[in-house]
């Protein structure tokens, strides 16, 4: 395999790498702007219900199944301005119910800033989806430098091969010395001419 190959393999190898990290990346946005946009409050549970069921979790080889659970929470939250609100939580799909399941019991949970009636009973790992991103753009770096490698040798190689600075400068420096040796013997062709004019007379 020549090295325009190995270049080639290499961006190959870049992509899965490359689009984790943008999925990452992408939720880590999302995960961080919700941090942004919600402030803690303390919630009062009115009232709590969940669904099990089977979730499953496929790739292009085969499925997985695995108990899932959706969840709906009924709260009594103050707000900044001392008002009250009563709303609705809801998740889907989880691995696992929350913790926070028992009726009549207070929990720290979360509104939104600009839309106080809606709430949720935790914030998203944002630090898994930045730890997630930094593996994966880590991951990316080595083969970017040993393609970067890969190419300026491929460049070096090119100019040596089209365009030998030494070989140039080589072919020069012998035209002058030729010039030079031309012009000596026409000056010793001279100076013979004019030894030979001189010894008729």
């Amino acid at each position: 395999m020549g090295n325009f190959g190995v270049c080639f393999c290499l961006c190959i190898i870049l992509i899965p790498f490359i689009i984790w990290g943008s999925v990452s990346t992408a939720a880590y946005v999302r995960y961080r702007n919700i941090h942004k946009s919600h402030t803690n409050t303390t919630c009062l549970l009115l009232n709590y219900t969940v669904h099990q069921h089977e979730c499953e979790n496929c790739d292009s080889e085969s499925c997985t199944y695995y108990t899932c659970y959706d969840e709906r929470f009924l709260v009594k939250y103050p707000i900044s301005n001392g008002t009250f609100i009563t709303g609705t939580s809801a998740s889907f799909d989880r691995d696992k119910p929350h913790k926070q399941t028992q009726i009549g019991k207070s929990y720290t949970c979360f509104y939104n800033l600009i839309d106080v009636t809606s709430v949720i009973m935790e914030l998203p790992n944002e630090k898994t989806k930045l730890i997630q991103l930094c593996i994966a753009f880590g991951l990316v770096v080595l083969p970017v430098l040993l393609i970067f490698s890969c190419l300026v040798y491929l460049l070096s190689s090119k100019i040596n091969r089209n365009c030998s600075c030494f070989s140039i400068l080589k072919k020069w420096i012998q035209s002058i010395g030729a010039r030079m040796q031309a012009t000596k013997k026409i000056e010793q062709s001279a100076d013979d001419i004019n030894l030979n004019q001189i010894a008729r007379f």
